[in-house]
């Protein structure tokens, strides 16, 4: 499916169950609530506006850039493809993870204090980033 900026009305919540593509920039109508149920968004810039994002812990992100406003109660590194298995290499996945949310934060990543990633196997969650 391809999203474009009529796909979410205002005021509504949205169930994301299909993977959704586009390039450009997708603006998201005001107070949107995403609840991702086994879809995913690939590619282009979503451009929030008060967007909610409610999702389990799975990639729910590939490729995607992000800027305007999301009210996102916990930031999960598993949205972006870390999988937290003890033995894959999450070196990638976690920086697109952490270079989203400093976008979101208007900051660039110049110095990374403080990383706390915890939970069990498959769940992995940003608890803390600071900066020096």
């Amino acid at each position: 499916m391809t999203l474009t900026d009529s796909t979410f009305s205002a005021n509504s919540t949205n169930i994301i169950t299909d993977t959704y593509t586009w390039s450009g920039t997708v603006h998201v109508a005001a107070n949107v609530t995403l609840i991702f149920q086994g879809g995913k968004l690939i590619g282009g810039t979503l451009q929030g506006n008060n967007t909610v994002i409610q999702a389990p812990c799975s990639q729910i992100f590939s490729n995607v850039q992000f800027t305007g406003t999301f009210v996102v109660e916990n930031w999960n590194a598993c949205w972006f493809g870390c999988v937290g298995d003890g033995t894959t290499n999450n070196t990638t996945a976690l920086q697109y993870a952490i270079n989203a949310l400093y976008s979101l934060l208007g900051m660039s990543l110049t110095a990374l204090s403080s990383l706390k990633i915890c939970g069990e196997q498959r769940y992995m969650l940003i608890r803390q980033i600071g900066l020096y």
